[in-house]
């Protein structure tokens, strides 16, 4: 209809609010890292028993 303004959606409403955080993160310096599909950003199994924290916990278990 003429002159009835369109109503974002909730979802359009996110991905701006999503895209204006990501340019403000960028305009600020930061950069974005690309994961690989199946990758996970989490550390593994493998890195946590070589931490610190993973040490400790070992150790308070024994």
């Amino acid at each position: 209809m003429p002159g009835k303004e369109h109503q974002p959606t909730l979802k359009e409403l996110r991905s701006r609010k999503i895209a204006e955080q990501t340019a403000a993160f960028l305009k600020a310096g930061g950069q974005i890292k690309e994961v690989p599909p199946g990758a996970s950003g989490k550390p593994s199994i493998t890195e946590l028993k070589k931490s610190e924290y993973g040490r400790s916990i070992r150790g308070s278990l024994s």
